[in-house]
């Protein structure tokens, strides 16, 4: 049970005591006393609904399993301070509430909720987000995210009104991926640390539910994250979203088809052709490197076919891939016309991802 406290005297004589916990500071006025919580712990501390948070300094401050829960917070400063929640159905949370201007700078947040809150021209510069949900929430205004980085953390359905995050905010976790939906075991963890206290009864389905289409939630975030850069002109970024929702998409349908399951998995193979021989159309390299292995290949069946040294069989794939005919035997004849229309397709392909580079240097 929390008490409840509307008087600052007694606030402030248990800031002073660091007897910071288990309070009910939702009706607090914040607005007519000035308080200063930094450098100090604060423990199960509950400014829900609040509308008088404005000015409040949370500098160097520990929160643990705090909740602003449908507060407004206004010009706060949560600087270098670390916002975490204990786990066992137990997070801090801003879900819900309107953040104005508020200052994130260099803070640790750790199983942190932010589902469906607004957060209007703050910043997060070289903040650390760990095991946070921004399901649906919303960055309006400019919000900075220099340097920041967003660990294990779920952005489905995260909005943007201005550009302000890069791929450089996403921190690889264990497991080498940017997303959380992206790695079963990690994924398996966050959901299981994020069972609430409300939810507790149906805690395997929520599990199990949200295992289930991991794949296609991750293909829908990378696909939002390609759409935004793109837009923004920030188009190295974009493409690698695009390359990664491409791959979420092949695992999709090979992993989470119910339906179609044979096609899926054609769609899937295929997918996984377009990447290795291709790279979606997007990266130079991997077309250059095709172009090349089509020569080498062709030229150890020439070898394989004929009394030419490998060098000669070189010389003879290399003029096949580009269109020069030379005598040969009928079989090595009709596997040079299969050469030269690969060749032409490819030279054709590499044209097309060198002009789009250069239509968005």
């Amino acid at each position: 049970m929390k008490t409840k406290i509307t008087n600052a005297q007694e606030l402030q004589r248990l800031i002073n005591e660091n007897a910071i916990k288990e309070l009910d500071l939702t009706e607090f006025d914040f607005t007519e006393n000035q308080i200063n919580f930094s450098g100090k712990q604060l423990e199960g501390i509950d400014f829900s609904d609040n509308k008088t948070l404005r000015n409040v300094l949370f500098q160097k401050s520990i929160l643990i399993d705090c909740m602003f829960e449908r507060a407004f917070v206004d010009a706060c400063d949560f600087t270098h301070a670390q916002i975490k929640g204990s786990g066992d159905a137990k997070y801090a949370s801003f879900k819900d509430a309107k953040i104005y201007k508020t200052k994130f700078r260099e803070a640790q947040i750790d199983l942190c909720d932010f589902r469906y809150a607004d957060i209007i021209d703050s910043t997060l510069q070289g903040a650390y987000l760990r095991y946070t949900d921004f399901y649906r929430t919303a960055f309006k205004g400019i919000t900075i995210f220099q340097d920041a980085k967003i660990e294990s953390s779920s952005l489905n359905y995260i909005s943007f009104e201005t550009f302000c995050i890069t791929s450089d905010n996403l921190k690889k976790n264990k497991a080498g991926a940017s997303l959380v939906q992206e790695n079963h075991a990690v994924y398996e963890d966050f959901l299981a640390k994020w069972i609430r206290l409300d939810n507790v009864k149906n805690e395997m389905s929520i599990v199990e539910g949200g295992l289930a289409s991991k794949y296609r939630e991750a293909e829908r975030i990378y696909r939002q994250f390609s759409a935004l850069w793109e837009g923004r002109g920030h188009n190295k970024d974009a493409e690698w979203a695009y390359v990664q929702g491409k791959r979420m998409e092949r695992k999709r349908l090979w992993f989470e088809s119910k339906d179609n399951i044979f096609i899926n998995k054609l769609k899937a193979i295929l997918n996984l052709l377009l990447d290795v021989v291709l790279g979606y159309g997007v990266r130079l390299l991997r077309v250059i490197g095709t172009y090349l292995m089509l020569i080498v290949i062709f030229a150890l069946i020439y070898k394989l076919l004929s009394n030419h040294d490998i060098v000669n069989c070189m010389r003879l794939s290399i003029g096949y891939t580009i269109g020069v005919r030379s005598e040969a035997s009928p079989a090595i004849e009709i596997l040079s016309m299969l050469q030269t229309g690969m060749g032409m397709l490819l030279t054709g392909f590499m044209g097309f991802v060198v002009a789009n580079k250069v239509r968005k240097s």
